[in-house]
């Protein structure tokens, strides 16, 4: 390849090329370094069986287990294995979206009535093509459900991902939020609703306010779900914001352990 450029009778064209030519060749070994440091961060203790040659009755089938109604689970302790435990949902979400595909075009024969998938943690696991395999669900019966501490989650992704993952999920449920760019955010989502405004006219008669009767009405919009909403949820209390059939409702989730007091018998 060096021989044929230098050879070029352009000069200009030739180094021009070479010099391409030497920086994708940098670009390439440094991605394959890049590969192999994270196959060897996934090669631990806790990991590392997953990658090792295993019996067929080893190894994890979606489809089979979906087909079977059987239930999975990974736990994934982000905490201590940070790297890895992120690398390893990842691959999991990939093979999911890589299933629902092959189920959308009818590759695989697997019969879905109804599949529910719970990501706690999911900032830790989002990536951006998540949201393909998000709009596909409800053709494959898919159901996720996505738990995450704070829109800031959504936000490390892209400002984009957020948007589109509140679009594509048909209810939410918030709890107790003093984040004022999330109150903003959630108070815009649920949106307002029309209503009257009345005011009346008054008049001092000595120690006392009295209405004369006289006033006036004006049509405006109210948020439904207002700021202050957000701020003061109690423990267990969530605001819930469902897209269709339109509904936005204030939900008790789970009512706080209150401590028993007891008398001692004398």
């Amino acid at each position: 390849m060096d021989r044929a450029i230098t050879a070029l009778p352009d000069k200009a064209l030739a180094a021009n090329l070479s010099e391409r030519l030497r920086n994708t060749a940098k670009t390439g070994m440094q991605n394959q370094d890049n590969v192999i440091t994270q196959l060897r961060d996934l090669d631990n203790l806790q990991f590392g069986h997953v990658f090792k040659p295993a019996e067929e009755a080893q190894t994890i089938d979606l489809a089979t287990a979906i087909q079977n109604s059987e239930i999975i689970y990974f736990q994934l302790n982000v905490m201590a294995y940070e790297v890895s435990a992120k690398a390893i949902g990842k691959l999991i979400l990939q093979d999911l979206k890589s299933l629902a595909s092959q189920i959308h075009g009818e590759v695989v024969d697997v019969k879905v009535d109804f599949l529910n998938i719970f990501i706690d943690e999911f900032g830790s696991f989002a990536i951006e093509g998540f949201i393909d395999f998000l709009k596909m669900c409800p053709d494959v019966r898919f159901a996720n459900h996505l738990f995450f501490q704070s829109l800031a989650d959504l936000d490390a992704v892209s400002p984009e991902f957020k948007s589109q993952v509140q679009q594509n999920c048909l209810s939410k449920l918030v709890l107790r939020t003093d984040d004022p760019d999330e109150v903003e955010f959630w108070s815009g989502v649920a949106g307002t609703l029309d209503v009257v405004d009345q005011s009346h006219q008054v008049e001092q008669f000595g120690p006392f306010t009295l209405r004369t009767g006289a006033g006036n009405s004006r049509e405006t919009k109210q948020m439904k779900g207002e700021h202050d909403t957000f701020k003061q949820l109690d423990i267990g209390q969530t605001v819930l914001l469902q897209k269709a059939p339109t509904r936005e409702d204030l939900v008790q989730l789970w009512l706080p352990d209150v401590p028993r007091i007891t008398k001692r018998a004398n």
